[in-house]
């Protein structure tokens, strides 16, 4: 399919198909986002807390906190130096800290998921008003007291409509 094809076909589908546009190309930028992000930290992360832990073994705090400031950009390290800094903490408030860390961590690390949750519940109410705008397009075009005297043109662009409008709904969603 060329280019002047996919732009009649988007066009077709009616006004329902540019906030469905929309919501595509911030699925697919907020999608790519999550993916550098996650695969950025997966690479770092594990070899960063083995090094920290293996340091913390053999009682070289000052370099176990060293190497964490040095990659502070990773969630294991902010959470692991907040927890690492605490003076003379009981075991409890070690785990209390982990815990506390690890939950505000989380916030940051699901960022966008609201707005992930939005489009999926969007794109098919979207589809499924552009489905009731082509139909209601097919039948005003619909003259009950004389079928010859019906505007087919009308006819096939609202049954088009629908149908285009509920492809892009199942395609956005």
């Amino acid at each position: 399919m060329n280019f002047s094809a996919i732009r009649e076909q988007f066009l077709a589908g009616g006004i329902v198909m540019w906030p469905l546009l929309l919501c595509s190309i911030l699925s697919v930028t907020l999608a790519s986002e999550r993916a550098l992000f996650w695969i950025r930290i997966y690479r770092r992360q594990k070899q960063v807390a083995h090094d920290v832990l293996r340091l913390y073994q053999l009682n070289n705090m000052v370099s176990a906190i060293d190497k964490l400031k040095q990659n502070v950009d990773l969630p294991i390290a902010r959470i692991f130096l907040s927890t690492l800094q605490l003076e003379e903490a009981t075991p409890e408030e070690f785990i209390l800290a982990l815990e506390t860390e690890g939950k505000i961590e989380i916030l940051l690390l699901k960022r966008f998921n609201h707005i992930f949750d939005t489009i999926v519940a969007l794109a098919p109410l979207l589809g499924l008003q552009g489905t009731v705008f082509g139909l209601m397009t097919t039948f005003a075009s619909i003259n009950i007291g004389n079928l010859a005297a019906t505007n087919k043109s009308g006819l096939t662009a609202g049954i088009s409509e629908d149908l285009i409008a509920t492809s892009a709904r199942v395609n956005a969603s």
